[in-house]
């Protein structure tokens, strides 16, 4: 056991070591992620979120919707609670996954501040 332990702890070594040489302006979304530890699925979940609020954006948007707030505040109601919201919607934005999405939800986040 204390071989694996070993093994973990090196790997976990390597990792922090690799998330300090990650571009922040490339991936900042996925270095928020394993800052964060979520897990695959955790991952998967957000994903899916994004893009069902996408969906939901579009169809409003078709439909002459011009304010978001409430698809805004039901993003934050179902975003996984260790990821900090305003980092999450800034990271996807700047790492072009869900672009106008996301920028509409900073626009609407730079009113309220």
């Amino acid at each position: 056991m204390d071989k694996l332990e070993g093994k973990l702890h090196k790997l976990e070594f390597y990792i922090s070591l690799l998330l300090q040489m990650v571009d922040d302006t490339k991936y900042p979304f996925f270095k928020l992620v394993i800052e964060n530890q979520l897990s695959e699925e955790e991952v998967t979940e957000v994903i899916e979120l994004c893009k069902q609020t996408e969906i939901d954006f579009y169809v409003q948007k078709e439909q002459g919707w011009v304010i978001y707030e409430d698809l805004l505040a039901q993003f934050v109601g179902q975003l996984n609670s260790k990821l900090p919201v305003n980092q999450v919607i800034k990271s996807l934005y700047d790492q072009e996954m869900y672009s106008e999405l996301m920028g509409e939800f900073l626009s609407i986040i730079a009113k309220h501040n």
